[in-house]
């Protein structure tokens, strides 16, 4: 909550009239970040070599998949509460 509210501070008072910067990176950064846990996580678990292509295209393939899917599954707990609390007991 803390880091929340010092981001949207930050955002208003240094970069006002440039808050694109941040929806941009709130967007990229985390596909970013999963495609860089994914390239690591196929670089030490397969047992093949792959062409640095091949893994690049595997691996962005994966984080925009992993991105939709968690907007989807966030999307179905919003809207089927009772599923959701079913897990919870």
């Amino acid at each position: 909550m803390f880091s929340e509210l010092l981001y949207d501070y930050i955002e208003e008072t240094l970069y006002g009239d440039f808050s694109f910067i941040f929806d941009f990176i709130d967007i990229t950064g985390p596909l970013l970040l999963t495609f860089l846990f994914v390239v690591f996580f196929y670089l030490i678990f397969l047992p093949v070599k792959l062409k640095a292509s091949q893994l690049c295209v595997g691996a962005g393939i994966t984080a925009i998949l992993w991105t939709i899917i968690r907007e989807v599954f966030s999307a179905f707990i919003t809207y089927n509460r009772h599923w959701a609390l079913h897990l919870v007991h």
